[in-house]
């Protein structure tokens, strides 16, 4: 579940927009790896992705994702490398930039 927090809980200072290519693309995975994006359950690409509210549950998800690896250990280094690089990974929303 793609929620706009990093790795350490803090809300995104920022708003994104949602890519789900980019997001398979650019996932910093380890080899034996790979993540899909379960479109039917995910934003369209370009839409903002919600802030996050605890009490919104998945209302505030901009999309799900699925990470295979071959070993346990590396599915939680990759989930956590892919929370680090989320940020980078998602364009600013524009109108938040015209905003401010």
């Amino acid at each position: 579940m793609v929620l706009a927090l990093d790795g350490d809980g803090t809300p995104w200072r920022r708003r994104r927009l949602w890519d789900s290519s980019a997001v398979v693309r650019k996932a910093p995975l380890g080899a034996g790896s790979t993540l899909s994006v379960v479109r039917e359950s995910s934003l369209p690409d370009g839409s903002p992705v919600p802030v996050y509210d605890p009490a919104g549950g998945a209302n505030t998800m901009a999309g799900l994702c699925l990470l295979s690896a071959d070993r346990p250990q590396s599915v939680v280094r990759d989930l956590t490398a892919l929370v680090d690089a989320l940020p980078d990974i998602l364009r600013v929303d524009g109108a938040e930039e015209a905003l401010a």
